[in-house]
C-alpha cells in the first residue's frame, strides 16, 4: 500500500498543512512499517477536520479507510453529567 501511496504523498502534507494554518493543533502520523496512520486532531470547529478528509488525496484514491470521532474536552462543567451517565461513583 505505501508504494501506492506515495505518489499523493506531498499533496497529502499539503492537506495537513491547511488544516494546521486554519487553527488546528495536530499530532500523529504514519505507523511503521506503513501499515496506517493516525492523527489526533484539537481545534475549535470541526469543519476544517471534515474538509481534510474529504480533500485528503489518500482517501480520494480510496488508499486509506478514515474514521472521525469527536471528543468532547473534561470540564468540571460536564464531568458530573459524564460521572452520572457511567454510573461513576
Amino acid at each position: 500500500m505505501y508504494y501506492k501511496r506515495i505518489i499523493y504523498r506531498e499533496q497529502h502534507e499539503s492537506q495537513i498543512a491547511k488544516l494546521i494554518d486554519s487553527g488546528a493543533q495536530v499530532i500523529g502520523g504514519g505507523v511503521f512499517p506503513y501499515s496506517g496512520a493516525y492523527y489526533i486532531i484539537n481545534c475549535n470547529d470541526e469543519e476544517p477536520i471534515k474538509q481534510f478528509l474529504k480533500q485528503d488525496p489518500y482517501n480520494k484514491k480510496n488508499l486509506s479507510v478514515s474514521e472521525y470521532f469527536e471528543i468532547q474536552p473534561l470540564t468540571s462543567d460536564n464531568f458530573d453529567n459524564l460521572a452520572f451517565t457511567y454510573d461513576f461513583k
